[in-house]
C-alpha cells in the first residue's frame, strides 16, 4: 500500500510541475541594413525543435516557448547568419528586431 501511495504522489507532483511551466510566444521582425523586411528568413532557437520563417513583412512568430535563455540563429540567402542570446520571460515583451548584414563572398581565381 505504501508503494502505491508513493507512486500516486510522484505522478501528482509531476502533473503540478508540468502545469507550472510558463509557455510564451516569441515574435519579431528581420530586416536588412536599409530597414527593408527580409522575406523567408529562417529563425531558429538552437538545440530545440522551435523555429519559424518570416512572412512578406519580415515578421515571425515562434509559438509555445518555455521561459528561459536561448541561442537564436537568423539566416537568409545572401546575408550573413546571425546568432543572438535571448531570454524569453513573462515580465517583458517577447518581441525581437534583427538586422542582417549582406554576406560578401569572394571566389578563388582558377
Amino acid at each position: 500500500m505504501k508503494r502505491v501511495s508513493g507512486v500516486l504522489l510522484f505522478f501528482s507532483l509531476n502533473v503540478f510541475s508540468v502545469q507550472a511551466q510558463k509557455i510564451f510566444d516569441l515574435s519579431g521582425i528581420v530586416r536588412d541594413l536599409r530597414s527593408a523586411p527580409l522575406v523567408r528568413a529562417s529563425v531558429y532557437l538552437l538545440n530545440t525543435n522551435n523555429g519559424a520563417i518570416t512572412d512578406e513583412n519580415g515578421l515571425f512568430v515562434i509559438k509555445n516557448i518555455r521561459e528561459g535563455r536561448y541561442l537564436m540563429q537568423v539566416s537568409a540567402i545572401g546575408y550573413a547568419t546571425t546568432e543572438l542570446n535571448i531570454t524569453v520571460t513573462g515580465s517583458a515583451e517577447n518581441h525581437i528586431s534583427v538586422t542582417l548584414h549582406g554576406e560578401v563572398k569572394q571566389l578563388d581565381a582558377a
